[in-house]
């Protein structure tokens, strides 16, 4: 019994400094006796435990401001932004970007750096990415002295962050790999591995300024494919509280094409840049419009869909109706998407989206949508890759109640 009730103040302790930092975090600066208001704790709990963190430098004690009471001045608390940093990596089929960024959000270094020499190979891939981290971040002046707190890891595909496995990562790597323990043997520090859609959702709800009023969120990424995520509850520093949604796997076109999922007609069939292609290579065989040609077959990952777009805003008749098509499927997706899930709010994210016409196209279609308030465009669009997995990584530092490594 001793032994029960050690742990479950243990645990009592956690959560209260996870509160605390969490408050602090997302107030700036607060003085003490509103963070007892605001979270039902003592004075006197609040002083202890926050004593215990200054001492271990999370947080300082800041500019003082004129009380109500009696003129009064009153210290404020912040977190040591400055002192801590994170550091964040994408890993996609042919690419992986690494980004160090501390507290306060600054970003002290960002990269990016091609896979397709390995092969697919996780140990090569792995080898080449902590190498990097140690050549260009570690070893390097952009850290100055700056306390490294976790690392995030965001990949395609199937991942159990609980135990850090990439299960099935969709052709990134050819088997399942423990990516959290390999980071966490090399570099001794938490490493916490996320689905990559699910990193970018937290990405979304972590930086904007509404954060507090997001609630319950459903994020989209439009791709190359297309990839959606839930955020099952309020509490948006939770990265556990994120669930992919197979939204690319809904049936808009019953008895379309097949899908790689075994059925057919799924919304990823119609809207995806490969079926876009598709659609529009039956235009350029036989006719030699070469601005659609090349978008198709000059670039080496995928098909250049802002070249296509801009077909688009430029009225080609062919394009038009292929992208009105495509905008159509998606509007109704979304439509029954928050029917079915009732999120607060949908957050809508993706190149395509850098398109005007496509924009207005898609707002055009959910305007008679009773529910279309609900829905909007992310203020990171085209950020959120690797800012994704370096948020994971400082909410999973506040998660710990603000345990330093070792």
């Amino acid at each position: 019994m001793p032994a029960k009730n050690g742990i479950n103040m243990l645990d009592v302790k956690v959560r209260n400094r996870r509160a605390i930092l969490e408050l602090i975090y997302r107030s700036k600066k607060i003085p003490r006796k509103d963070i007892a208001t605001q979270l039902g704790l003592t004075p006197a709990a609040i002083t202890l435990i926050t004593n215990d963190l200054i001492r271990e430098g999370i947080l300082i004690e800041t500019e003082k401001k004129e009380s109500n009471s009696r003129g009064r001045r009153e210290v404020l608390l912040q977190i040591n932004v400055k002192k801590f940093y994170v550091i964040g990596v994408s890993i996609t089929r042919n690419h992986y970007e690494l980004i160090a960024m501390d507290l306060n959000k600054e970003i002290l270094y960002q990269n990016k750096f091609r896979t397709l020499d390995f092969h697919h190979d996780a140990k090569q891939i792995l080898a080449a990415i902590m190498e990097t981290i140690q050549s260009d971040i570690l070893s390097s002046t952009v850290i100055n002295k700056k306390k490294l707190l976790g690392i995030g890891v965001s990949t395609l595909g199937i991942v159990n962050s609980e135990t850090g496995v990439s299960l099935n990562s969709y052709g990134v790597f050819h088997e399942s790999i423990a990516i959290a323990d390999i980071f966490e043997k090399r570099f001794n520090v938490p490493t916490l591995l996320t689905n990559n859609i699910c990193a970018s959702a937290h990405a979304e709800a972590f930086l904007a300024n509404s954060a507090l009023e997001t609630g319950r969120l459903l994020f989209i990424n439009y791709g190359p494919g297309i990839g959606s995520a839930l955020l099952s509850n309020t509490d948006y520093f939770n990265i556990y509280d994120y669930r992919a949604v197979q939204l690319a796997h809904v049936t808009v076109e019953p008895h379309g094409r097949p899908c790689i999922c075994g059925n057919s007609g799924c919304l990823e069939t119609v809207v995806s840049y490969d079926a876009i292609a598709k659609d529009l290579e039956e235009f350029v065989r036989d006719k030699a419009h070469s601005k659609i040609y090349h978008a198709l077959h000059d670039s080496s990952d995928s098909i250049d869909i802002m070249a296509i777009l801009q077909e688009y805003e430029n009225g080609n008749v062919t394009v038009q109706t292929e992208i009105d098509r495509v905008v159509f499927h998606m509007a109704t997706a979304i439509k029954n998407a928050i029917t079915l899930l009732n999120p607060d709010s949908v957050i809508l994210y993706g190149e395509p989206f850098d398109s005007r016409k496509l924009r207005y196209r898609l707002v055009e279609e959910l305007t008679a949508y009773t529910k279309a308030q609900k829905v909007s465009f992310s203020d990171f669009n085209m950020q959120l890759e690797v800012m994704g997995p370096a948020t994971t990584a400082i909410s999973a530092f506040f998660l710990s109640g603000g345990e330093i490594p070792g």
